[in-house]
């Protein structure tokens, strides 16, 4: 869902919903990831969605562009993973950000992942190619655990698909009033001595919380020789390869 990141004092409606829980988490994140990108002050818009999955579950490595790349691809400043599953750091994989762009004539050569602790926030570029690994182990000793996290991508601009039914950029204000969403537009309340109402201050920077991995590996080395789809021809291929000639995260 998208939400306007408006100046708080352009009218009564505007500086109410800046109240909301919802928008201060926005706003917090926002504040906090600040300090190594600026331009997220120059956004107008946020959008933001939420994924709740198994622990086997990853994501499929993805860019994030306005309308899912339909019409071209255009991506946010920047894009923030939230992790909020509880201290069980072992349910779920790790979020995997690589140095490819969406813009980028060859495969990444650089990956690094983040590990899993609640309340952190990632933040990357928003042009990253980026995906989540799929837990390590079995199914069976995670049954009631679910990977639990709260992504928030900054624009600049985007196209807010107003439309019927379920999809990317839906503006918030339309399903707002539904038993799901009241809870996340009422008044957040909390001291005055609470981190909530200290504004401007930076996150703190986590040390020893990445991992710098390789992303591709050839899987049947000879074979890929063969059709010259081998990693070593590829990245030296200026042209990248079809998306869905790659499998991902196999191990």
């Amino acid at each position: 869902y998208v939400v306007p990141l408006q100046n708080e004092h352009e009218n009564d409606d505007t500086a109410k919903a800046n109240q909301s829980v919802l928008m201060q988490i926005i706003r917090k994140i926002q504040q906090q990831i600040s300090i190594n990108f600026p331009d997220v002050l120059n956004c107008t818009a946020a959008e933001w969605w939420s994924h709740c999955r198994p622990h086997c579950s990853g994501h499929q490595l993805h860019f994030d562009s306005d309308d899912e790349g339909r019409g071209g691809v255009r991506n946010p400043v920047a894009s923030t993973v939230t992790y909020l599953s509880c201290d069980d750091t072992s349910v779920g994989g790790e979020t995997l950000v690589t140095s490819q762009s969406s813009v980028s004539k060859k495969l990444a050569t650089k990956g690094w992942l983040c590990s899993n602790k609640r309340n952190r926030v990632l933040a990357f570029k928003g042009n990253l190619l980026h995906g989540v690994i799929p837990g390590a182990g079995a199914q069976s000793s995670h049954k009631e655990g679910k990977r639990v996290t709260f992504m928030v991508a900054f624009w600049k601009r985007i196209h807010v698909q107003d439309k019927e039914g379920f999809g990317s950029a839906r503006p918030f204000s339309r399903v707002e009033n539904e038993e799901w969403a009241k809870p996340l537009v009422e008044k957040m309340v909390s001291s005055p001595g609470s981190s909530a109402n200290k504004g401007g201050e930076g996150g703190k920077r986590c040390e020893n919380c990445f991992f710098e991995v390789p992303v591709w590996e050839d899987v049947d080395k000879e074979k890929n020789q063969e059709y010259g789809m081998a990693i070593q021809n590829v990245t030296r291929s200026r042209v990248l390869p079809p998306y869905d000639a790659f499998f991902q995260f196999f191990s």
